[in-house]
């Protein structure tokens, strides 16, 4: 069979040609099954996806979701938002697996409705430290699972993470659920209610395979590939 393909967003910087992603999301994708493609700035999901990787990286604006910037928000890029929240409108409509990760996550929340802290800060003065100071593979805190939830099943109750935000969801909206938690009362992770697959980590499980966190991966690739059979089926029926 052929491998699943999965359109990974990537940092654009102004006025440079050059898009940014950290190899880490594409090594993942590959170490689980897939074929992992950049997406350069497409406004539309090519036909050949069967799965959308929705990447790290900045703020988003908060126009978004209502709200005027407070001097805690950090840059933003709104080239960027505009084209990952129609990614994410198209793939949500299409049934296409999607997996957000930390900005990614943001990016699902907001696109179905939801909002976010510009700052934990203000949701929490006592929140733990969400912008380690340890290296990328390196657990740093806990999060806390909701029982029946698909990344309960795949992690189990509790999960050591990595942790690079100073945001984090304030309301998940309509469309999604929130299924982990930190001790501190911040939402780690996100599922659509109805969609087959769609799940938001505030975390970066690319970079902890030995944490289990590679199954998050494979749950995804499995969609996928679940996904490209049914677009064959309804080809050749058509």
């Amino acid at each position: 069979m052929k491998k699943p393909i999965i359109g990974i967003t990537a940092h654009m910087p102004q006025n440079d040609p050059v898009f940014q992603l950290n190899p880490l999301y594409a090594k993942q994708i590959t170490a689980a099954g897939g074929y992992p493609v950049i997406l350069a700035g497409e406004t539309v999901l090519p036909p050949f996806l069967d799965g959308l990787l929705l990447s790290g990286g900045c703020d988003i604006l908060p126009q978004y979701y209502h709200e005027e910037p407070h001097p805690l928000c950090a840059y933003t890029d709104p080239k960027r938002d505009s084209i990952e929240f129609a990614l994410c409108r198209m793939a949500l409509r299409q049934k296409l697996p999607v997996l957000g990760i930390c900005r990614g996550m943001q990016v699902m929340a907001v696109c179905c409705g939801g909002s976010l802290y510009q700052d934990i800060r203000l949701q929490n003065t006592a929140a733990l430290q969400h912008m380690q100071n340890a290296p990328r593979h390196c657990a740093t805190h806990r999060v806390f699972l909701r029982p029946h939830s698909r990344l309960y099943r795949l992690l189990g109750s509790e999960a050591l993470v990595n942790s690079f935000h100073h945001q984090s969801v304030k309301d998940c909206g309509d469309a999604f659920f929130a299924s982990a938690f930190a001790s501190d009362g911040v939402i780690e992770a996100i599922e659509h209610r109805t969609h087959p697959f769609a799940i938001g980590v505030q975390w970066h499980p690319e970079a902890m395979r030995q944490y289990l966190q590679q199954n998050i991966f494979l749950a995804f690739l499995q969609a996928a590939a679940c996904f490209h059979r049914y677009k064959e089926d309804t080809s050749w029926k058509n």
